[in-house]
């Protein structure tokens, strides 16, 4: 299952001008167990089935911590990103290689179980708990937490939701199109390989792939040249193409802008 939840009234603030969404992706190894205290062997075992064992068993989930960015100068973002892996590690130091059953205060045997709809909403109360308040120019907008390739839940918004809700995927350009040279962010920053989508204003010539239109790939690799982080390539390339524009790197760090 892959609950998403959204609330248009947000999207007031990512439709103006110089913001945008950014996410990460950190991995977990992680135990756990289905029982239900009050039911019988035999209901755990009917509810749970191969998950309700004496012992648990494990996941190595995917977890995408967002937050809304304003624009921001290189050495300011990269001030926040430093402070989002801070607040990423603590909260992952809480789930990787721990038994959650027994050492999570909210998953222990008798209380919450941790499914997959649990964990998203606990972690994503911990990120705003944990999110410094005074940081005025980004908030913790969503958490996306997978489980497996086809098993995810998420609460807030995160940029690949963003995308979604404003109809890209229902758009015939908007696959992710991989840049098969890469890019390279401002003079001195390393090549990245991008996936980019477009939005609905940006139509497909014959289907053609994105790394196929020379027009859009120079425009993407001189943006690239002056845009010293993801979040300020997506912005540009937004504001200069008119439509919605999703950056994702091979690291799993997305940025979405509107124009």
């Amino acid at each position: 299952m892959d609950h998403r939840h959204s609330d248009s009234s947000r999207w007031r603030n990512l439709t103006g001008m110089n913001k945008c969404l950014v996410s990460f992706r950190r991995l977990v190894s992680t135990a756990h167990l289905y029982n239900q205290p009050k039911w019988t062997t035999g209901k755990n075992q009917a509810q749970f089935g191969k998950c309700y064992s004496e012992y648990g068993h494990g996941h190595n989930y995917e977890i995408d911590f967002s937050w809304q960015i304003a624009e921001m100068t290189p050495a300011l973002f990269q001030e926040f990103k430093t402070t989002a892996e801070q607040t990423m590690d603590a909260i992952c130091d809480l789930y990787d290689h721990k038994h959650l059953s027994y050492t999570h205060p909210v998953f222990q045997i008798g209380q919450k179980i941790s499914t997959t709809e649990n964990l998203a909403l606990q972690i994503w109360s911990e990120l705003q708990n944990a999110w410094p308040k005074a940081n005025s120019q980004a908030s913790p907008s969503g958490v996306l937490v997978w489980e497996m390739p086809d098993l995810a839940s998420s609460f807030g918004i995160n940029p690949t939701q963003a995308s979604a809700q404003l109809g890209l995927e229902k758009k015939s350009y908007v696959k992710q199109n991989k840049i098969a040279q890469g890019v390279r962010l401002g003079t001195k920053g390393r090549p990245l390989s991008l996936k980019i989508q477009l939005g609905e204003k940006k139509e497909a010539t014959h289907g053609e792939p994105l790394q196929s239109d020379p027009q859009i790939r120079s425009l993407v690799e001189e943006s690239a040249k002056l845009a010293e982080t993801l979040p300020s390539l997506a912005m540009k390339l937004a504001k200069q193409l008119g439509t919605s524009v999703l950056l994702c790197d091979l690291e799993h760090h997305c940025a979405f802008s509107a124009p």
